[in-house]
Order: C-alpha cells, then sequence, then structure tokens
C-alpha cells in the first residue's frame, strides 16, 4: 500500500517591470488573487498562479496525497513590490508552511520575475528560507512562469522547476499537472532530477505561434516524450523589463540522474533558440506608418500596442496609437482595455445611457501620451468582467463601454491585459464591423483574436514597454547580451550541474 504523502501547496507572485511607473503593494494582490490558507477547496476554481493545486486536490480526491494549501497570492504585473508589503506576505506564506508540519512535498506557485524594493530576485529569496524550514529531504517543485529569470539559487534549492511552454500561455495547468505527477515520483524516489542549463545571452520576446519557434517547442514536447531519461525542457523566455543579473533568454533541462544528457540536450536546444532569435522577434510597425498599414489590411484589422501592455507593467493608458490611426482617418475603432478608474467612477455615476464630457487615459506617466477629450454615450457598465486566460479565468471586475466619435472604449478599474475578445464582446460590440480594434496586449491577445482578425498587426509605439531595450536604464544586466551586443551568443552555465540528488 502506498503511504499518503503530505503536500504543502502555496503561491506569491507578480511579473515586475524595474521600469514601470506603477509600483506594487498589498492592494494589487487583493485586487486579484489573495487567498489566505485552506480557503481554496476542492470544487472552487483555482487561481492560475496557484494551478498545482488543480493536480494536488485530483490526487487527494484518489486518496494519494493529503493537501494543505497555504497562502496563494498573485498580482497583476507593475513596478517592484513595496519591501514591507512583499516581506509581510513572504513571511505569511512560511508560516503556513511551518504551521502544515512535516511535509513530503512543497508545490509552488512563483513567476520567475518578481522583485521587491532592494530584492531584486523574490523567487531566489523565497526558496531559500523554504529549503532552510523544510530541510534536505522533503521535495521542493515550482511552477514557473517563462518570462522568467533562471538563477543558480533557484535550481540549487528546488528539485523542479518547470516553466510552461508556451507564449501566450495556453498550458499553464498542463505544465502544472505534469510538475506534480513527478514531484510525486521523485518524493517516491522513483526519479532522481538532475539539472544542466544554457544561457543564450539574449533578450526579446518569443511566441511559439511563430513557425520557428512552434517547431522548438514542438521539438522539445517530442524529444520529452520519446527519451524516458528526460524529465523537462523548459525555456526561461526572460523578461526584457526586470533588471537582474540573469535577465535574458536560458534552456534547463532535468534528467532522472544523466548530467552529460542534461548539459548535451541544454546545449541543443539553446544553440537552436540563438539561431533563430533574431527572425521570431516582432517587428512592429512604427506610428508614421501605421494608419497606412492598417487602411491596407484585411478587415477587422486587430493591433497590438505592446509598449502600453499591462501584462508587462505598462499602465495600460497611451494614446499615441489611438491617435495615430485616427489622424490617418481610420474608423470606426475599438480599444481595450484603457485603465482609467476616475473615467469609470464617473460613468457609473451617470449610468447607462448618459451622455456626457469625459476626459480619458493620457493620464499615468509621460509615456501614457495625451489625454483623449471627448462628448461620450455611456453604452453599458459590467460589474463583473473576466476573460479566459490559460485554462482559467482572468478577472477584471468593474468595466466600462463608452462611444464617441468612432471610438469604442472599454475602460477599466483594475489595470488589466486584454487577453480576449470578451473584452468586447460583453459589452456587445461586433469586432466584425470595426476597422482596427487596439488590444493593449503584446501576444496573449492572439489566442483568442486570430480566428475573428482579418489581419493582426503589431504596432512600434513609445511606451513603458518598448522594444528598444538600448534605451533602458539596466543598472544589474549582465553583459554582453543581444541586441545590445550584436555578436553575443552565450554558453553552458557551469553552476547548474550540481543539481541536488537524493
Amino acid at each position: 500500500m502506498i503511504r499518503r504523502l503530505r503536500v504543502f501547496v502555496g503561491a506569491l507572485g507578480a511579473e515586475v517591470n524595474a521600469f514601470s511607473p506603477i509600483p506594487l503593494d498589498r492592494a494589487a494582490f487583493e485586487a486579484l488573487w489573495l487567498l489566505e490558507a485552506g480557503e481554496i477547496g476542492p470544487d472552487d476554481e483555482v487561481p492560475l498562479i496557484a494551478a498545482p493545486l488543480r493536480r494536488a486536490f485530483a490526487l487527494q480526491a484518489a486518496g494519494e496525497i493529503d493537501v494543505i494549501q497555504g497562502l496563494c497570492v498573485g498580482a497583476q504585473p507593475g513596478g517592484p513590490i513595496a519591501l514591507a508589503d512583499y516581506l509581510a506576505l513572504r513571511d505569511q506564506l512560511l508560516a503556513d508552511l511551518a504551521a502544515a508540519g512535516p511535509v513530503d512535498i512543497v508545490l509552488l506557485g512563483l513567476h520567475g520575475a518578481t522583485a521587491a524594493e532592494g530584492i531584486p530576485h523574490c523567487e531566489s529569496d523565497i526558496l531559500a528560507m523554504v529549503r532552510a524550514a523544510v530541510g534536505r529531504k522533503p521535495v521542493i517543485a515550482v511552477l514557473y512562469d517563462p518570462h522568467c529569470h533562471l538563477t543558480r539559487s533557484v535550481l540549487a534549492d528546488a528539485d523542479l522547476v518547470f516553466a510552461y511552454k508556451e507564449y501566450p500561455h495556453d498550458d499553464i495547468f498542463d505544465v502544472a499537472d505534469t510538475l506534480v505527477d513527478d514531484a510525486l515520483r521523485v518524493a517516491r524516489g522513483d526519479i532522481d532530477p538532475v539539472v544542466a542549463a544554457y544561457d543564450c545571452a539574449t533578450l526579446g520576446t518569443f511566441k511559439t505561434q511563430r513557425p520557428a519557434m512552434r517547431a522548438l517547442v514542438d521539438d522539445i514536447s517530442a524529444r520529452v516524450r520519446s527519451d524516458p531519461r528526460l524529465i523537462d525542457i523548459s525555456i526561461a523566455h526572460g523578461f526584457p523589463w526586470g533588471d537582474h543579473e540573469d535577465t535574458g533568454a536560458r534552456v534547463w533541462v532535468t534528467t532522472n540522474g544523466d548530467a552529460a544528457l542534461a548539459q548535451d540536450v541544454a546545449a541543443e536546444f539553446g544553440s537552436r533558440l540563438v539561431a533563430i532569435r533574431d527572425v521570431v522577434q516582432d517587428r512592429g510597425v512604427k506610428l508614421d506608418a501605421l494608419g497606412g498599414a492598417v487602411a491596407a489590411a484585411r478587415r477587422p484589422v486587430v493591433v497590438a500596442d505592446s509598449a502600453d501592455n499591462p501584462g508587462g507593467g505598462a499602465p495600460s493608458d497611451a494614446t499615441y496609437v489611438i491617435d495615430a490611426l485616427r489622424q490617418a482617418g481610420i474608423g470606426p475603432i475599438a480599444v481595450g482595455l484603457i485603465w482609467d478608474p476616475g473615467a469609470v467612477a464617473l460613468c457609473v455615476a451617470a449610468g447607462e445611457g448618459a451622455r456626457m464630457p469625459l476626459r480619458v487615459a493620457g493620464k499615468a506617466c509621460e509615456l501614457s501620451g495625451r489625454p483623449l477629450d471627448l462628448d461620450v454615450e455611456v453604452v453599458k457598465i459590467v460589474d463583473d468582467l473576466d476573460m479566459p486566460f490559460g485554462g482559467g479565468r482572468w478577472p477584471v471586475g468593474r468595466a466600462v463601454r463608452v462611444d464617441a466619435e468612432g471610438l469604442t472604449l472599454i475602460l477599466c478599474e483594475r489595470r488589466t491585459q486584454c487577453f480576449a475578445t470578451e473584452a468586447f464582446t460583453r459589452f456587445g460590440v461586433d469586432l466584425a464591423r470595426m476597422h482596427a480594434v487596439i488590444v493593449k496586449s503584446t501576444g496573449h491577445f492572439e489566442t483568442s483574436f486570430r480566428p475573428v482578425a482579418g489581419t493582426i498587426v503589431p504596432a512600434r509605439g513609445p511606451g513603458v514597454l518598448a522594444d528598444d531595450f538600448s534605451l533602458l536604464p539596466y543598472r544589474r544586466l549582465s553583459r554582453p547580451v543581444w541586441p545590445l551586443d550584436p555578436t553575443a551568443k552565450g554558453g553552458p552555465l557551469p553552476w547548474t550541474f550540481e543539481a541536488r540528488s537524493r
């Protein structure tokens, strides 16, 4: 008879943009996910940040494990977390772990690019303290976003670290399920994880829907399925708007006790990523050419305003792309989601059907552009907007549709990336009738919007997430790194070969 393992599950994470003007605090976590110990039940919807809970609850129902759920918190991306708030959340998670008593496995939903004031990599901090708390024997397994910074200390303190494979992140729960199953295999002595990593010395974005990245990710999946010695191959796409010595793309490979294989496979796929890094980058259309590009494209044209993507810490209230299209005579135009809680409050006070002058957007920072002064109609108010993302639901909360002068604007109280068409269709917007649909997103919108888009056009405008990395005031970034150093190619990371062996 197999002994029931005691499994602790917790989560703490947010993608932090070191250059964002939007600081994160406890309220930012409360606005998205802040669930206390024991608050999530087996029949509840599992928040994305705590995705390993889904499989853990299923295994508990099957009689294999006992689950102890600790603090699970996640925030919309922004700037560094206020130090006191981060320390309070971290210590609460550690207190929940201590209260759980002896455990066999610790499952953690982290991000990989979380930073607080004075702590450039919170995941390294958390895992060092978790390992110190539980000792060497319990298995620590971590779920990472691929937009992470892969550090030596994380791989030294954790037994398993798996990142989602897809960008857009359509496989969060699938990877989480695999992580949980493999953590049980480690705890039962069936596998002995060994890790090696390769530094690609590259800053960029790597959408897995692009042909070269699609081929790479498919080959990774096929290799893991076909070789029982391989446990996992993950790619850290990196988060170029973070500022850490380990910022950048990396590949890490987990094998069953075979260090040489881990090194060889990491070098193989790391070199392949370097070889395709240039061709897979989206080349956005500059603002002075955007109107012509949209006018010539098949409608509806979905325009990605990636420089103002709140999913990377931007304010989501910039008006540059709107202005460029209006000046080119493009219309009608729909835009979402624009973060403007003040405008939302005024619209809610006026009520549906009201007509009123309204100043919209262009308010958060110097990279937000000029405000739009419009005479609007308040068309619809939705109190509980949410969108599908990663196999779960992403809560938005109260949002408002206003129409004015050929514009349909979806305004939100909570700064939230536009993940899906529901951001418009919940308000009765017929996307097929639009000439252009501007989405505040970089890549996550594509899964939902591609079936309805005539054309998808990435815009290249100013903003907090602009892709000219030479303009970012890095203080910690290791050099050389492409494209700042065009010949940088990277190489194996020797520090990862010291993988923990049971």
